[in-house]
């Protein structure tokens, strides 16, 4: 069941990424729309209706700077619904991250890794930071991070490839940090060549826990 933070959010917009527009507009009120969108990973135009909703709803206001330009700030409102945002996210993540910790510990346990082989993370949005904090915090260091070629700069502060620069036989698993699109993820991964023995669905195996 949705938590009443994520009711609220827009049909197709997951809270996180609200929560990141709302994080945004707070640290840069001038930021523009394509920045916006490159930084929550979402086009354009569900950015711009993202924006409409968050003011229609009282927890931003928009005013014009300039020819296309304009300015955002958080109402008081829209400070309350950041807060509760965050603190619905932190919950869901030690949640994951308890689980993820779980499963990687039982799984790579019984895995035997050659000398100067790696592990590949793979997906996108928040689930690639928890799996590669996970896997680093259990001593392994060869950890890279590979996401769609159209997600290259949706992680900022986190170094990643896009898939089209793998070199699959530099690494000895691959896992695949999605909650959704998992099937598609990977087909992607074969696509690059990557052998289905390798790769580890990962939350396709947390979910049915």
């Amino acid at each position: 069941m949705r938590s009443r933070s994520e009711r609220d959010t827009p049909k197709g917009v997951d809270a996180s990424r609200e929560l990141a527009v709302l994080s945004a507009v707070s640290h840069s009120p001038d930021v523009t729309q394509r920045e916006l969108a490159s930084r929550v990973g979402l086009s354009l135009g569900v950015t711009n209706l993202l924006l409409q909703s968050l003011v229609s709803k009282g927890y931003l206001l928009m005013r014009r700077a300039g020819w296309r330009r304009w300015l955002y700030a958080l109402t008081p409102s829209g400070m309350t619904r950041r807060l509760t945002l965050t603190t619905g996210y932190i919950g869901r993540f030690l949640d994951q991250y308890r689980l993820v910790r779980e499963y990687l510990g039982e799984q790579l346990a019984l895995t035997v890794f050659s000398d100067g082989r790696r592990v590949a993370v793979y997906g996108t949005g928040d689930m690639v930071r928890l799996v590669h904090l996970v896997l680093s915090e259990m001593g392994h260091a060869n950890v890279d991070v590979y996401v769609p070629d159209d997600h290259l700069h949706a992680l900022p502060g986190l170094e990643a490839t896009a898939l089209s620069g793998l070199s699959p036989n530099r690494y000895e698993r691959f896992v695949i940090a999605a909650i959704e699109d998992t099937a598609e993820r990977q087909r992607e991964l074969e696509a690059a060549r990557v052998p289905a023995e390798r790769i580890d669905v990962l939350f396709q195996r947390v979910k049915s826990k």
